[in-house]
């Protein structure tokens, strides 16, 4: 089966390449991420356990319906007139930004301040447990929504802006540092190697993009940027007794045995769906964030939801002699937990045909920030949808206040 589920993607990431003619489209990075990760997986390096059918039969089947998805991108959901609409927009809300910035900081400063101490002396995994298990590094009651729903996905949201403008503009040391001081905080205040990954994923996108506008200097500018990164990344992240390749190797082909093992053990994936839900809740979930502070609780499904993320949190599973994981239940967990097979195809359409829609528009900021975003949901499905973010969402919100408005249309006859 994990030939044919090669094949099939392979395929897939083809068509999607010619359709656009670039390798700058969502789908084409959505197919040849999840190429890799199958591919990685049918050689059990370090020990890496085996993989159901059933589980590589799920991939490929949710490639299929995300790759039919895609082919709705040329459906246009509102004709009104024959006239073709050029948007430029180079400008953003700066002021607001750095305003609504210093809140968002000073919502986290408690948590970093705690945080700091543990991440220097005994490395980042601590860092998470502690977060998870001592309550004083938790805010409670408003602060805790202002900090989840406003302070963390506003500093991602103003990190890929910042990296766009960036490219955008000027490369120069002054805003290089600018861009990695917002990223270390992001990284201070949740946590986790994620952030630093989003980083590196928005510069490989943009330095990709811009490689003909940049210059040779600037270019050793940024590949030392990507350095430091990398080497940042592992030194917090990487756990003591485990080698850097093994680390990087099972993070994202255990995936797959994570979600083998889900489904062998019908733990998480029992007779009880949640019927949509589950895979868009991060759309829900900011929406009865704020109406909990007022006393109204969540509904049925989203309380299940919740209690499904939960679970795949707390749920650990070995996916190798050396290396144990949890949470990486994959995008299309998300998807069959709502409805089974049909979950599956109905969930992946819809990803598929949001994605098709989000491309590179040359000098619109606000489009290239959703694409870097989108691009890191994608790379990161490995362990959920980003629907069922509510930080992904909540980043997409601050994204549009931030930079849609400031744009000029140019209007030319078709």
């Amino acid at each position: 089966m994990i030939f044919i589920a090669l094949i099939g993607i392979f395929l897939f990431a083809i068509l999607s390449y010619f359709k656009e003619n670039t390798i700058l489209s969502l789908p084409f990075i959505f197919h040849s991420f999840w190429f890799m990760i199958v591919f990685l997986s049918m050689f059990h390096f370090f020990g890496l356990f085996e993989i159901s059918n059933k589980t590589y039969s799920i991939v490929l089947l949710g490639n299929l319906f995300f790759y039919f998805g895609t082919l709705t991108s040329n459906i246009k959901l509102f004709c009104r007139n024959k006239l073709h609409i050029q948007t430029l927009n180079f400008k953003y809300r700066k002021n607001l930004m750095y305003i609504l910035l210093f809140f968002a900081i000073l919502i986290m400063l408690k948590k970093i301040m705690l945080l700091l101490p543990i991440i220097l002396t005994s490395g980042i995994t601590s860092a998470r447990t502690e977060m998870i298990l001592n309550e004083s590094l938790n805010l409670s009651g408003f602060l805790l929504t202002l900090q989840v729903y406003f302070a963390k996905p506003f500093i991602r949201c103003v990190s890929i802006i910042l990296m766009v403008d960036l490219f955008q503009n000027k490369i120069n040391i002054k805003n290089i540092i600018k861009v990695l001081l917002i990223t270390m905080l992001s990284f201070l205040s949740d946590g986790g190697r994620s952030v630093m990954i989003q980083l590196f994923i928005s510069l490989c996108i943009l330095l990709f993009y811009y490689r003909k506008k940049i210059s040779k200097k600037n270019k050793k500018k940024i590949m030392y940027s990507i350095l430091i990164i990398g080497i940042l990344t592992s030194l917090l992240t990487i756990e003591r007794g485990v080698n850097l390749l093994e680390n990087f190797y099972t993070y994202y082909a255990g995936s797959l045995v994570f979600f083998s093992k889900s489904l062998d053990m019908n733990y998480l994936f029992n007779s009880t769906f949640l019927y949509g839900v589950n895979g868009f809740q991060g759309i829900f979930r900011p929406i009865f964030g704020i109406l909990n502070i007022f006393g109204i609780q969540d509904f049925s499904l989203l309380s299940k939801a919740n209690s499904f993320l939960m679970d795949c949190q707390n749920t650990v599973f070995y996916v190798s002699p050396n290396i144990k994981m949890n949470y990486f239940i994959t995008c299309f967990g998300y998807m069959y937990k709502d409805f089974g097979i049909l979950g599956l195809i109905v969930e992946s359409f819809i990803f598929g045909a949001i994605m098709s829609r989000f491309k590179i528009e040359k000098g619109n900021i606000y489009k290239i920030s959703c694409f870097i975003l989108f691009a890191q949901g994608i790379l990161f499905s490995m362990s959920i949808i980003p629907f069922a973010s509510y930080n992904f969402i909540m980043t997409f919100v601050y994204i549009y206040i931030i930079t849609y408005n400031f744009k000029k249309k140019l209007r030319i006859k078709t």
